[in-house]
């Protein structure tokens, strides 16, 4: 298991949404302590969300985390264009996260055959409706065409770095991860590289995934709150 710690960025600060709703926002902090902080611990990769582009304002976000060059980043958030996405790419230490990108009703996998798998993250952000896990985008806002079977077929020839699954439900709460969520995707899907994110508490939720098979695991608010340390995300990145 290998837990990334995540920072969520809005209008410069660290923040956490409760279900992904703009209004129910708690700051954490300011960006550059926080990544000094886990550069000292002995971060090696961080899960960056950039919310102002991912409700679709401008953002520098780029430029900020190009000042830390030993990180290496994941980032998600506004990645709607091949333009974006390969402006991402051209920086060396940068893996992108394609959530809303890839669930766009004229999204073709062939747009992808140009870019270099191993440093993409497809990210798919579900909630339950009906029986079924239906893909959400546009920062949680709109439900999409696809239910979560659906799109992971659809994209099933490519080689994703891995695949983040959120339970919108969950995120931002301390309800422990939808460990049913991970096992039916492994069960039809015994391939697939999930990446956990959305309710993990503390420790014992990192087990719990692991028992399940996830690989990898996606934590903000047990950090932030200090269920889960520092030393304990180092201890599960070695």
């Amino acid at each position: 298991m290998f837990v990334i710690p995540a920072i969520d960025v809005l209008e410069g600060k660290v923040v956490r949404l409760r279900k992904g709703e703009r209004s129910e926002k708690i700051v954490h902090g300011e960006l550059r302590p926080t990544l000094e902080r886990f550069i000292s611990a002995g971060v090696r990769r961080v899960h960056v969300v950039d919310l102002d582009g991912a409700f679709g304002a401008q953002s520098d976000l780029l430029d900020q985390l190009s000042d830390y060059p030993d990180l290496r980043f994941q980032i998600g958030g506004g990645l709607r264009s091949l333009e974006k996405i390969r402006k991402v790419l051209a920086r060396p230490n940068f893996d992108v996260v394609l959530g809303s990108f890839l669930s766009r009703s004229d999204a073709e996998v062939s747009e992808l055959a140009a870019l270099p798998a191993e440093r993409m993250i497809a990210a798919f952000d579900v909630v339950s409706e009906s029986g079924q896990y239906v893909v959400k985008d546009q920062g949680w806002t709109r439900s999409t065409r696809y239910s979560l079977p659906q799109i992971l077929q659809k994209y099933s020839s490519v080689s994703f770095l891995g695949i983040l699954m959120t339970d919108i439900s969950r995120d931002g709460l301390p309800l422990g991860p939808n460990l049913e969520l991970y096992q039916e995707v492994l069960n039809q899907n015994p391939k697939v590289n999930p990446i956990a994110s959305g309710g993990i508490r503390d420790a014992g939720d990192l087990e719990a995934l692991r028992r399940v098979g996830v690989t990898s695991a996606v934590i903000g608010r047990g950090l932030y709150e200090g269920a889960v340390s520092l030393q304990e995300v180092i201890r599960w990145q070695q």
